[in-house]
């Protein structure tokens, strides 16, 4: 790795770093892999500890034998050299299909996912965040298979789930998080998304809430709009930032690398950011709430085939239980 170079887009990012020469020795660790990974001591042979395919070639899926919740990464090219991005949504069942996206879009050099706009979020106004900072990951995930393509969905099974799950998970952190399905019982609303693409993207702006919220309160409301013709997940929380501030940002992806820059790199690498910003608004109201509102497109045809959520493994089921426990890992103690 070039002296210096992404040094501080890898101390600020959430997930773990770990860069490779070419004998196989780890002689590069961000923050993130020295509290996650400390199987891969500096100096230490990193080849032994990894399943499948060795040695190690740009642009394949690298495993870590262990328990780790980072057990999965993408490896990159950096002269002659190796790095090792354990990106969250990678930990997924399909995580090798993520990782063919990410390299089929963006290459296989390290160069090349750093673009020059991306860098801007270095020098952000990023909050004070009175207690330890919580990235918010979905990893441990159980499954051993989740489909890697588009299906359509009841979105209120994704719903029901969801809420079961964040119900009271996070009083002990100090956070009020309450979910309210306004979509009735008899209304069926269906969408066509990548089950796990759209968790990841709900996750990161559970995140900003929690981050922003002045006093660890968060609401989600999910309802539909039909004027849009889209199901509508509503996040809000009573935060100190200014309206003006929140201006600043041009879409979602630009707010969360502002205000969030721990978030950034990881929301370069995913394929549907621009989906994300062209779904998602957000603002401050007269209140002092920021409001961020997430639109996806359902279906108004009728539909034939419907991928239900209770997959036999229960894929969405351990992927939610996984970012509780990583949120919990992550925080331990309340300042």
């Amino acid at each position: 790795m070039q002296q210096g170079a992404y040094q501080k887009l890898f101390d600020r990012a959430g997930f773990p770093v770990v860069g490779i020469r070419e004998d196989g020795t780890v002689h590069f660790k961000n923050p993130a892999a020295k509290k996650y990974l400390p199987m891969l001591r500096r100096g230490a042979d990193a080849i032994r500890r990894l399943r499948g395919r060795v040695p190690l070639s740009a642009g394949t899926l690298a495993e870590i034998a262990g328990d780790s919740p980072y057990r999965r990464a993408v490896v990159l090219a950096d002269e002659n050299r190796f790095v090792l991005l354990f990106l969250a949504r990678l930990q997924y069942p399909d995580g090798e299909a993520m990782a063919k996206r990410i390299v089929d879009a963006r290459g296989t050099e390290l160069s090349s996912f750093f673009p020059a706009e991306e860098e801007d979020a270095a020098a952000s106004e990023a909050l004070p965040f009175g207690r330890e900072r919580i990235y918010t990951d979905l990893v441990g995930i159980a499954a051993q298979s989740a489909p890697a393509e588009t299906c359509v969905y009841d979105v209120r099974e994704i719903i029901n789930r969801l809420s079961a799950h964040l119900k009271g998970a996070f009083r002990s952190l100090g956070y009020r998080i309450s979910l309210c399905n306004l979509i009735p019982e008899w209304e069926k609303k269906y969408v066509k998304l990548d089950l796990y693409d759209f968790v990841f993207s709900f996750s990161r702006l559970l995140y900003l809430q929690m981050r922003c919220s002045e006093n660890g309160t968060v609401g989600i409301e999910c309802g539909y709009d039909e004027d849009s013709g889209c199901c509508l997940f509503r996040f809000t929380a009573r935060t100190s930032l200014s309206a003006a501030s929140v201006r600043k940002s041009k879409n979602i992806v630009s707010l969360l690398s502002r205000l969030a820059p721990e978030c950034a790199p990881e929301l370069s690498f995913l394929p549907n950011r621009e989906e994300l910003s062209r779904g998602t608004q957000f603002s401050i109201d007269k209140y002092g709430k920021l409001i961020l509102e997430y639109r996806v497109k359902y279906l108004e045809q009728p539909v034939l085939h419907i991928r239900s959520v209770d997959f036999e493994n229960l894929e969405l089921d351990a992927a939610i239980a996984g970012f509780l426990r990583e949120i919990r890992a992550a925080v331990g103690k309340r300042q």
